[in-house]
């Protein structure tokens, strides 16, 4: 019997040291050619670009990818100016809302500029990333983005803490807008098993 207990408290130990939450940066993560701020629990693992407006990447549960990563642009960065077309990556990103208020393509500076990045949590039980973008100067001038992203032990639940900062002398509005481009080109008919709907359990 004490033998059991042993083995059972031991396999318990070992579960609970793999679930805890970790965080690290990786040059080339998956092949991309960028550096990655890779987040990651027994659940989720989630992945953000600084270099490329601070998109989220990746956000896979277990092996199965669910954010679309446009293989044509990976490893690429562009300077922002004022003509500057939009860079299609994919991922997960902001925008500012309306978008009436500046058309299109989005600004270039908030869309796909260099962000700061830093680790804030990393423990045991989370991380949180946090992110802090350039300020936009044409489009939507004097705005700025910062994003704070957490993970949680034994989770699948991404807290995402989107910021607008208004770095000019008046008053503004602006609402934030998410847009996260999912995996959605199936071209056989097998692939349409490979959706998937997950309900909580309480």
């Amino acid at each position: 019997m004490r033998y059991i207990l042993g083995c059972l408290l031991t396999a318990l130990l070992t579960s609970s040291a793999q679930a805890q939450t970790r965080v690290e940066q990786i040059q080339n993560y998956q092949d991309w050619g960028w550096e990655s701020i890779v987040q990651a629990n027994e659940l989720i693992t989630v992945a953000t670009v600084p270099q490329i407006g601070a998109r989220i990447m990746q956000f896979d549960l277990g092996d199965h990818a669910s954010i679309f990563v446009n293989e044509n642009e990976t490893g690429k960065t562009y300077q922002p100016s004022e003509n500057a077309p939009w860079h299609n990556y994919g991922g997960y990103k902001v925008w500012p809302a309306p978008q009436d208020r500046w058309g299109w393509p989005p600004p270039p500076n908030l869309d796909f500029g260099v962000y700061e990045a830093s680790v804030e949590v990393n423990t045991a039980d989370s991380t949180t990333v946090f992110v802090s973008g350039p300020i936009e100067q044409w489009q939507t001038p004097n705005l700025r983005l910062a994003r704070r992203i957490t993970l949680y032990r034994g989770s699948s639940r991404v807290r995402v803490e989107q910021t607008t900062i208004n770095e000019g002398d008046a008053p503004d509005t602006w609402s934030v807008w998410d847009v996260t481009q999912q995996i959605v080109h199936h071209p056989g008919e097998r692939d349409y098993e490979n959706f998937w709907v997950y309900f909580p359990l309480n």
